[in-house]
């Protein structure tokens, strides 16, 4: 069986007629349909699963997924039933669900079932509270003193992860946060590497060397080279994930997250979605992204990359505030989803740029 990826620039050798399982983006496989309906070929597609489906209602990329899906339904209903394609849609964050099975005449399935328990928590000053606001601890200095000064405790929380075998993703609202973060967890984990004493001892147990210069080298050996603060980062373990990684520097820093080569990833909100990277402790370093307090479909993504079955027992999330964001923060635990609505409706949610594509698209019917 042929299994390839389509995204981006990437199109493997002999397109989509050489492979039997295409892994595409959006935009890549409304490419392919399109070509597929001016070919009069979309029969030979027997299935199209959809994976995190509620970003239909994205303001940037929704209007893409409504039309793709929209052709199938259009063309499937036509075909004879033993050609006609299946649909499989899944979300882990749809609250109006019956909205999507009426429309693409599906049938439902739904599941509470979490196979690793989630610990969602929140972070004030050194307290660390549940969701109910109710204090479960308080983060004493302790051992980390030996390490140095901490002032928000972000390094903290990653070294006590690190120190119970685990791995740890950050998100912060911009690339340029990202880097400077990962520099400043990757000296912490330095110092933290070199104190003599327990501490020192633990974490040597903890972080192999060997594996981490293993993951350098693989990241000098990309065709851009080593990235600069990657470079500085990645033998202490920890790396930074945002759209400004290469195809091939995302592969190796998501491959040696998985074999927890890499222990701790600074991320922006894309790696909260569509990506199969769980890890046992998940920190929000803000509520507030982009000037404004995070939507509730954006923090239940992120705080769903919490836990790892088959390896850990639990997950736990931490949102951090301080006194200026602490309202939105709270609000921010408590929201509910916002039910999924067309991008097409008449809103106004589509550019004017967007709609030449839809009225090209149009064509195709």
């Amino acid at each position: 069986m042929g299994l390839r990826g389509f995204f981006g620039g990437h199109t493997p050798p002999g397109g989509f007629d050489s492979v039997d399982v295409a892994v595409c983006t959006i935009e890549k496989a409304n490419s392919i349909v399109n070509r597929l309906l001016e070919q009069q070929k979309l029969s030979s597609v027997g299935l199209v699963v959809v994976d995190e489906v509620h970003l239909i209602s994205d303001p940037a990329r929704g209007y893409i997924l409504e039309l793709l899906l929209t052709k199938i339904r259009f063309v499937g209903e036509r075909l004879a039933d033993e050609t006609r394609i299946q649909i499989v849609a899944m979300s882990a964050t749809l609250p109006n669900m019956g909205l999507l099975v009426d429309w693409l005449g599906a049938e439902q399935f739904r599941t509470d079932f979490r196979p690793i328990e989630l610990r969602e928590m929140v972070k004030m000053g050194n307290c660390i509270f549940d969701r109910e606001k109710k204090l479960l601890r308080k983060l004493e200095l302790g051992e980390f003193g030996e390490v140095g000064r901490d002032q928000d405790q972000v390094a903290q929380l990653c070294l006590e992860t690190i120190l119970e075998g685990c791995s740890v993703i950050v998100f912060c609202p911009s690339k340029d946060w990202c880097e400077k973060l990962a520099l400043h967890l990757a000296e912490f984990i330095y110092k933290a590497l070199k104190v003599e004493g327990e501490l020192g001892e633990k974490m040597r147990l903890q972080m192999d060397p060997g594996k981490m210069e293993q993951a350098l080298a693989r990241l000098k050996n990309c065709p851009v080279g080593l990235d600069p603060v990657l470079g500085k980062t990645a033998r202490y373990g920890c790396v930074y994930h945002h759209a400004g990684l290469t195809a091939d520097e995302r592969d190796i820093i998501e491959s040696c997250f998985r074999e927890g080569t890499l222990r701790v990833i600074v991320a922006t909100s894309t790696l909260s979605s569509g990506v199969n990277l769980p890890a046992r402790r998940v920190i929000i370093r803000t509520p507030m992204f982009g000037g404004a307090p995070m939507n509730a479909l954006t923090y239940r993504q992120m705080i769903g990359r919490a836990g790892r079955k088959g390896r850990d027992v639990l997950g736990e999330s931490i949102l951090m505030c301080d006194g200026q964001n602490a309202r939105a923060g709270w609000e921010l635990v408590r929201a509910e989803l916002k039910p999924i609505a067309s991008c097409l409706d008449g809103d106004g949610h589509v550019s004017t740029s967007n709609n030449f594509q839809l009225l090209f698209w149009s064509q195709l019917f």
